[in-house]
């Protein structure tokens, strides 16, 4: 990502004067859309040309409840990169056909200033498809032509026609914009703004596509979203920023985003890893049941998910970089295939340079998923323009905070679930969260009927961590919950607190004796998972005693150095 561009650089760039029209006044009229209004006007699109690309239209199609008729097959290439040509005779003139031979869109012809071009633009009056699913086979990308520029006086940096496919469909309602460059996108919500509605739907449509290295990995992706969906997206969030605190660095803007999200995030009761170092997590990290990760800036996956598979069902995980998306069919390449590999069920990614800018704002997209928008929704209402670079991988009907936590909290104690630990939590987190200064003891004294959760125990010691003068009113949380812990990745991650924490309080001998119990227990993991780091972090502090004899030879072991986030 060379360069951020900002608004005041691509001014007098495109004169497109189509913007999105704020009917503020008719919105009494209608009720904000639902996730079944906009299954209702979805169309799934397949290639009649890939192996298994029908079966799983058709399996997600009744897995949604979209009517036959809304499956349409395209007689296209079976390559991920394709000519605009190519784009043009396969798949932008056979929807063209279809939606007006089914009576799906009515259009006016109308004159608009694009730059310093006229150009006769086919505007829609009427759309009746509001989302777009493009299934596993359908072409990603469209390869720039330099011999089909349409636009003279764009920017060098914006001078290409080439362009995600699913962000060139979504302008589908307006019909003979120019290719080059990009063109402002009418959903962008930076500010208030409310879910898609019909008055959205003359404008853009919302494309996604369910899609990853492989079928198998695409009909989880499809099972996860409905299924979490039904019952709300649980687990970590773990945003890994940069550290950028120049708001005169270019990239600043990225953190800045990130930081936001925290906010949001934590507005909803939410338990943190946050990462503000220039490094990305390191991939010792013993994570597990992660729900939702956001980072950047590396050009191929790496970090705790890629040792071991720890997502969370329904999980959305998303890495801001210029390639993330440069193809889908690896699951080493680049990130969105590795992320959907190791078990995320939706992602974002670019196909080729966008700038950072031009990018998923990831302030927005957090907010709007926590506001209850679906992921659709929330990765367009994200993005200032369209016609570029971002492909939006995962169901975008899945809405991962549909439910509301009280409802979710019911329905799972009804049925005995659990997930019942994780929102129980979540609720006293958000209580926290708006009244911080009601923080007691008090607030755990309920965790009874979980109390043998270890994931729950161990959030209550990290929340008593959190506050002041509580450190030793953390550890025996810490210390239950460990005894039930029954992954050794989750034992390693607790008893690595537990160390550090009594270590801090002057109990040497727990705080070596369970690096010990470890090193012993699981020596694999105690090497990988970061038993190793950190032995070494409190065996540096200044009033640490000798290391204990076995624990002598892992000081000689390599390990990463990274102040741990818990």
């Amino acid at each position: 990502m060379k360069l951020s561009l900002r608004l005041d650089y691509l001014r007098g760039t495109l004169g497109v004067p189509f913007l999105r029209i704020f009917l503020l006044g008719l919105f009494c009229w209608g009720e904000l859309l639902s996730s079944e209004a906009l299954r209702d006007h979805a169309l799934v699109v397949y290639n009649l040309n890939y192996p298994e690309s029908e079966a799983i239209a058709q399996e997600y199609a009744k897995l949604r409840g979209i009517p036959s008729e809304r499956l349409f097959g395209l007689d296209c290439s079976q390559n991920e990169e394709i000519s605009r040509s190519e784009f043009d005779e396969t798949i932008l003139k056979p929807l063209e056909r279809q939606f007006l031979q089914k009576n799906w869109i009515q259009r006016f012809k109308g004159l608009e200033r694009c730059g310093a071009k006229v150009v006769e633009l086919k505007k829609s009056v009427r759309n009746e498809i509001w989302m777009m699913i493009l299934i596993h086979g359908i072409p990603l990308k469209i390869a720039n032509d330099p011999l089909a520029q349409d636009l003279e006086g764009v920017l060098p940096a914006l001078n290409t026609n080439g362009a995600a496919i699913d962000s060139e469909l979504a302008l589908f309602p307006v019909y003979g914009l120019p290719k080059t460059a990009l063109i402002p996108n009418a959903f962008y919500q930076p500010e208030g703004g409310s879910r898609y509605s019909v008055f959205d739907s003359d404008q853009m449509i919302l494309v996604g596509r369910l899609d990853g290295p492989n079928p198998e990995i695409v009909r989880r992706m499809m099972r996860e979203a409905v299924e979490t969906e039904e019952k709300r997206l649980v687990g970590r969030v773990c945003l890994d920023l940069r550290g950028i605190n120049n708001p005169k660095d270019p990239y600043s803007q990225g953190d800045t985003w990130l930081k936001a999200a925290v906010i949001s995030f934590r507005k909803h009761g939410f338990t943190i890893d946050q990462d503000t170092m220039p490094a990305l997590f390191p991939d010792w990290l013993p994570w597990n049941q992660v729900g939702i990760y956001l980072g950047w800036y590396e050009g191929n996956a790496m970090g705790p998910f890629m040792k071991t598979s720890c997502f969370a069902p329904g999980a959305i995980a998303y890495h801001i970089h210029s390639t993330s998306a440069s193809t889908l069919r690896s699951n080493k390449e680049n990130w969105v295939g590795p992320l959907l590999t190791q078990g995320a069920t939706a992602t974002m990614g670019c196909v080729y340079e966008p700038y950072l800018d031009m990018t998923p704002h990831l302030d927005v997209f957090a907010k709007k998923l926590l506001e209850g928008y679906s992921f659709g929704e929330a990765a367009y209402a994200s993005q200032k323009y369209l016609s570029w670079m971002t492909t939006v991988v995962g169901d975008p009907l899945y809405t991962p905070f549909r439910k509301p936590l009280v409802e979710a909290i019911e329905e799972a104690k009804e049925r005995k679930t659990d997930r019942v630990p994780w929102l129980e939590m979540q609720r006293r987190n958000l209580k926290l969260f708006e009244k911080p200064e009601s923080f007691s003891l008090d607030l755990l004294s309920d965790l009874s009927p979980i109390e043998s959760n270890p994931w729950v125990l161990e959030e209550a010691g990290d929340l008593l961590m959190a506050q002041k003068g509580q450190k030793a009113s953390a550890l025996p949380y810490y210390e239950k919950g460990y005894l039930h812990c029954a992954l050794a990745v989750d034992r390693m991650r607790v008893g690595c607190k537990i160390a550090r924490l009594t270590a801090v309080l002057g109990n040497w001998e727990r705080a070596y004796g369970i690096l010990i119990e470890l090193a012993k227990r699981d020596p694999e993991e105690f090497q990988k998972k970061g038993g190793v780091t950190m032995l070494k972090m409190i065996a540096g502090f200044a009033e640490a005693p000798a290391v204990p004899v076995a624990l002598e030879f892992y000081l000689k072991l390599e390990s990463g150095i990274y102040d741990l986030p818990f």
